[in-house]
This record gives C-alpha cells, sequence and structure tokens, in this order.
C-alpha cells in the first residue's frame, strides 16, 4: 500500500470520488488541497486582471472625451464597470 508523500496517509483511491489517474502519490485529501490551491491561485490572477482593466478603463474615461475613446471602450458603461468593480471587490472578501 502506497503512502501519501505529503502527509503519510493511506487513503489513496486514485480514480475515485472524482479524482483522475494524476497525482497518484497524493491522498484523496491532499489531491484535493492541491487543486483547490492552483485553482485559487488562477482567481486571483483573474480578479487582479480585471481590477487592472477596469482601473485603465476608468482611467481612459475620465482623461479623454468620448470620442477620442476606441469602440470598444464606448461599449463599457459605467453601470458595467461598477458590476465588475462590485464582483471584484466580493471575490476578495473572506
Amino acid at each position: 500500500m502506497n503512502k501519501c508523500k505529503e502527509c503519510g496517509s493511506y487513503a489513496i483511491n486514485v480514480g475515485r470520488c472524482g479524482r483522475d489517474d494524476s497525482d497518484p502519490d497524493l491522498c484523496d485529501v491532499c489531491y484535493w488541497r492541491v487543486r483547490y490551491e492552483r485553482s485559487q491561485a488562477i482567481v486571483a490572477k483573474l480578479l487582479q486582471g480585471i481590477d487592472v482593466a477596469v482601473q485603465k478603463l476608468l482611467c481612459v474615461e475620465l482623461e479623454r472625451s468620448i470620442r477620442e475613446v476606441p469602440e470598444i471602450v464606448k461599449a463599457c458603461d459605467r453601470q458595467a464597470l461598477q458590476i465588475l468593480q462590485e464582483a471584484a471587490e466580493e471575490a476578495r472578501r473572506p
């Protein structure tokens, strides 16, 4: 019987409980923890990207008249920007 390389548990059930055949040296808990941590890192990067995009769009809106802003920015009205900002703030809350 194999032991988990992270915690020493013998609860390794590859191919069961939603697991695929990857990371056969991790127990079920460590397997899902690794996936959770990876997904949280991806979500954090996405939120950071949204924040940067919103800030840039707001700066463009404030610095230039609407005639000078590219067509794609014109489509982003204040309400859409506010929704994106609120979603980013909500996602960051513990």
